[in-house]
């Protein structure tokens, strides 16, 4: 038997006229009343006996294991161009996206493209300078398969082929040919930029005039320029590297221009992390020349 009293002012409800009076209890009072049955043996007894009882005596030991395969680093670099960042990509184009990597695995070497076609072939036919002609913004591409560029596609570091095209009038018609229109550097004061650049850097001044055009490539942003780039950045050694495109190949796809130069089992393996892994930390660092010293 059991019995709980309670204040009659703990649920607010009284019989006295005086509330704040009130020296009354609620109770609960009840009777518990419990019974034990025993069940016969029917064969799950905690020991049945057997012929040849077996003891495990070997102790099970939880230990950390260092080289734990499912903890791994993964590194892999961007390479861009002098001066170009990709903040001001895509320029003022109706509907175009704002995608510097795009631009870095499409090869859309230049951010501008001449207004007056007629113009540039007569001043092309005659052997007349173009840096007076109007420009206009060209946007960045997807590198994919359905990449709108004809005859374009490289890739900034991307394939042996520098990303900078020549300025010569052979060069100049077989693009405007397949693209409708002829393109054109940044031009800024006396220099000519041969690829993209941004507004705010286009008008410093390289230590050279060779490094306005991208002329020489190393495949620094493809699979197989990771040779290369294990010699001069020093990942660590416990640590899987991958190039940019085997990254931009498992994300948007491999089956377009990029998809060329990124490896199989490194884009394989890359969707495997995307897809099932679990990524833990994230550690980004930028190193630039001296040349971009833009602060705005």
């Amino acid at each position: 038997m059991y019995t709980t009293l309670f204040q009659t002012n703990f649920d607010g409800v009284t019989n006295k006229a005086v509330a704040e009076g009130s020296k009354w209890f609620d109770s609960n009072t009840g009777i518990r009343i419990g019974m034990t049955y025993y069940f016969k043996k029917r064969g799950w007894e905690r020991c049945a006996p057997c012929a040849k009882p077996v003891y495990i005596t070997r102790p099970v030991i939880n230990q950390i294991i260092s080289d734990c395969p499912e903890y791994k680093s993964m590194v892999f670099y961007v390479f861009f161009p002098n001066n170009y960042s990709g903040r001001d990509d895509a320029p003022v184009v109706f509907d175009a996206a704002v995608n510097s990597i795009d631009y870095l695995a499409s090869g859309i070497f230049t951010q501008k493209k001449f207004e007056d076609n007629d113009a540039v072939a007569a001043r092309l036919a005659s052997g007349a300078s173009l840096s007076t002609l109007r420009t206009t913004d060209v946007a960045t591409d997807e590198a994919g398969e359905s990449s709108g560029m004809a005859g374009v596609s490289r890739g900034y570091e991307i394939s042996s082929s520098p990303i900078s095209l020549d300025m010569d009038a052979e060069s100049m018609n077989a693009f405007k040919e397949k693209n409708g229109y002829y393109y054109a550097p940044v031009y800024s004061g006396n220099k000519a930029w041969y690829y993209r650049v941004d507004n705010a850097t286009k008008n410093q001044s390289l230590m050279s005039g060779d490094n306005y055009k991208e002329s020489t490539s190393y495949g620094l942003n493809a699979h197989a320029g990771l040779g290369l780039v294990k010699e001069n950045m020093k990942p660590d050694t416990d640590a899987e590297l991958f190039s940019f495109a085997d990254i931009y190949a498992a994300i948007e796809g491999n089956e377009g221009y990029t998809g060329q130069f990124a490896d199989s089992a490194a884009v394989s393996a890359l969707k495997r992390i995307f897809e099932e892994g679990r990524i833990l930390h994230v550690q980004a660092e930028g190193l630039a020349t001296s040349q971009d010293n833009y602060t705005g």
